[in-house]
C-alpha cells in the first residue's frame, strides 16, 4: 500500500511537469499562501503547519513525563511576501483538552480534573535567492516557542493535593530549502534547518516545585514535505 501511494505522488508529480513548465514561482510582493505538511507516506495525511513539539503526555499517551518523547504541534500557518523575494511566514498552534474522572464511591458528585494547554509559534523569514523555471531556492531564519501545560487534581484536596507539570522550549536558526511550483497556485517544499534550542520542565506537586531536566541541543534536522496553496 506504501509503495502505491509513494507511485501514485511520483506520478502526481511527473503529470504536473509539463505543465510546471510554464508556471513561475509566486516570490512577488503580496502573494501570499496557506502552509500545510504531510505526516509520511505511511497514509499521505495532511496536517497543519508545524508550530513546535510538545512531550507525548500532552496528547493524551500515557508515558513518564519526559521532555525527550516528542511530538509536532500542528496548526495554522501562512506565508506573506513583503517585498520581492522576501517572504514572512509563521505557524501557530494552539490545544486544549479537559477530562473528567467521577470519584469512586464519591457521593458529592466531585471529579478529578485533568487539563493539558499546548501552545507552538514559529515565526520566520525566507529570502529567495534562485528562481529556474518552477523552481525556487532560498535561505531564511527562523524562531520558535512551544509550551505545555497539565492540570490536575484539587487544590481542595488536603491528601492528593493538585499537580502542574510544565515544560517550555525556545530555539531558533537557519534554512536552507527549495519550492517546488507544479501548477500556479499550488507548492510543494522542503528544506534543511540548523538550529539551536533550549527547552526545559518543572512540576509543581502541593505548592512545592521541582525542576526537571533541562537540554541544550544544536544539529541539522530536515523538515518535512510541505504544501503551499497561494491565493
Amino acid at each position: 500500500m506504501r509503495t502505491c501511494i509513494i507511485g501514485l505522488f511520483l506520478l502526481a508529480i511527473a503529470a504536473g511537469g509539463a505543465s510546471a513548465q510554464d508556471t513561475r514561482p509566486k516570490t512577488s510582493a503580496g502573494d501570499r499562501a496557506l502552509l500545510f505538511s504531510f505526516n509520511g507516506f505511511g497514509d499521505f495525511g495532511v496536517n497543519g503547519s508545524t508550530a513546535g513539539s510538545a512531550p507525548l503526555t500532552f496528547f493524551g499517551i500515557d508515558t513518564t513525563f519526559n521532555i525527550r518523547l516528542l511530538s509536532p504541534i500542528y496548526g495554522f500557518g501562512i506565508k506573506y511576501y513583503l517585498g520581492d523575494n522576501v517572504a514572512l511566514r509563521a505557524s501557530l498552534g494552539l490545544g486544549s483538552s479537559t477530562v473528567s474522572i467521577p470519584r469512586s464511591e464519591d457521593t458529592t458528585g466531585r471529579t478529578d480534573d485533568v487539563t493539558d494547554l499546548i501552545l507552538g509559534v514559529t515565526p520566520g523569514l525566507e529570502f529567495h535567492l534562485v528562481n529556474t523555471g518552477p523552481v525556487t531556492a532560498y535561505t531564511g531564519i527562523f524562531a520558535s516557542f512551544s509550551g505545555s501545560w497539565n492540570f490536575s487534581g484539587d487544590k481542595e484536596d488536603t491528601i492528593a493535593g493538585s499537580t502542574t507539570r510544565s515544560y517550555s522550549s525556545f530555539g531558533g536558526g537557519a534554512v536552507f530549502g527549495v519550492e517546488y511550483f507544479p501548477w500556479n497556485s499550488i507548492s510543494l517544499g522542503a528544506e534543511y534547518q540548523l538550529g539551536v534550542s533550549v527547552s526545559s520542565s518543572s512540576t509543581e506537586r502541593k505548592g512545592e516545585s521541582t525542576d526537571g531536566p533541562g537540554y541544550f541541543d544544536i544539529g541539522i534536522g530536515a523538515f518535512a514535505v510541505q504544501l503551499g496553496v497561494y491565493f
